[in-house]
């Protein structure tokens, strides 16, 4: 019997062993599975794993890839590949299989992902143009930190000036010139009464240059590094300084008697430039009631509701209302509780004393 055997056409036998198409059935970045898509995005030093099949076939497959631009074809012996350290830019993987290792899938039935690292921060556009601003915004911070330093500095300096020039007015000015007229006086005639009240003028410039250095020299250096003293202790400190002679018990002749009466606790605490406006205040009024109101006592005394209010009083001859207006520094005072948001009013009449209250609103 003789065998033979069959003849196959060679259309039948090319499709036959025609390589079917490719499909991705897993992706992983960074060993993180990742929703099936075309396009994937790498860190700088990420990896990809790409696992894929191909469709329904007779026999074993064989599978290449390669990686555009310019990649040449690697064949594999299981149906994954892995990417890794690539360059910043964008590839594309394709993927292929075959039977027979001669026929390949055809390129428009291939599998393909396309991967995009994208390059550092530091190196895209926006980060050079902040590299390459920065020193110059630096610098213009820097100069706008100064400016403001030197304008704040301008201004504190100022206000020194100001306090400093007020004080000088205040404690020497009219001193000075009672003394320069006492002295024309005596000079031309000699008299006793005269070298009495020069020497007077003189006791009181004294007490006066006291005070401004205590202002400005131990009292501000406490005022800096130390806690405010209570507001009583604080007073009694100032009219000490202010007036080293005068009277804390019986009145003496020029000399009227001071009576401190302040809460011992008071609701709420002032600000540094409130109570520093209430010192002065206070030490004008007192000055005034030596001065010109031949006063025999002068009381401060101190109202902690609201809305604040301190007053002093003195039991001296007292002054019409058309002099209320101006003088004796009620000027002064008037512009040193505007500083802080208080008013001065003062309260006379001839024979009736005079009282000068400081209130501050709530």
């Amino acid at each position: 019997c003789a065998t033979s055997a069959a003849w196959v056409p060679r259309s039948v036998r090319d499709r036959q062993a025609r390589a079917p198409a490719v499909r991705i059935v897993e992706i992983r970045v960074d060993e993180r599975v990742r929703p099936l898509s075309d396009r994937v995005v790498l860190g700088p030093a990420g990896t990809v794993e790409v696992a894929f099949a191909p469709g329904a076939m007779r026999g074993p497959a064989r599978h290449r890839s390669r990686v555009l631009p310019g990649g040449q074809w690697a064949v594999h012996t299981t149906p994954d590949t892995v990417l890794s350290n690539l360059a910043p830019g964008v590839y594309t993987l394709e993927v292929q299989a075959s039977v027979d290792g001669r026929h390949w899938t055809e390129p428009s039935r291939s599998a393909r992902l396309v991967v995009e690292v994208p390059p550092p921060w530091h190196t895209r556009w926006w980060a050079l143009v902040a590299a390459a601003t920065l020193p110059t915004s630096a610098l213009a911070v820097g100069f706008a930190i100064v400016r403001l330093f030197a304008r704040r500095q301008e201004a504190r300096l100022a206000a020194q000036r100001d306090e400093i020039l007020h004080h000088l007015h205040d404690e020497f000015g009219s001193l000075l010139g009672a003394a320069s007229v006492q002295s024309d006086f005596l000079v031309a005639q000699p008299d006793g009464e005269r070298a009495a009240a020069l020497r007077a003028t003189v006791l009181e410039l004294h007490d006066a240059a006291r005070y401004v250095y205590w202002v400005f020299g131990r009292g501000a250096r406490r005022a800096k590094h130390e806690p405010p003293a209570p507001l009583r202790e604080q007073l009694e400190t100032v009219l000490r300084q202010s007036f080293p002679r005068g009277a804390w018990g019986p009145h003496e002749e020029g000399h009227p008697r001071l009576i401190i009466r302040v809460p011992d606790q008071l609701p709420a605490r002032w600000t540094v430039p409130q109570r520093n406006a209430v010192m002065r205040v206070v030490r004008e009024a007192v000055a005034n009631a030596r001065k010109h109101a031949e006063a025999r006592s002068v009381s401060i005394e101190v109202d902690g509701r609201l809305p604040w209010r301190v007053r002093v009083v003195d039991d001296g001859v007292g002054f019409s209302e058309e002099r209320a207006a101006h003088g004796f520094g009620l000027e002064s005072m008037r512009a040193r509780a505007a500083s802080v948001g208080g008013t001065v009013t003062t309260t006379s009449a001839p024979g009736a004393g005079t009282t000068v209250e400081l209130v501050f609103p709530p």
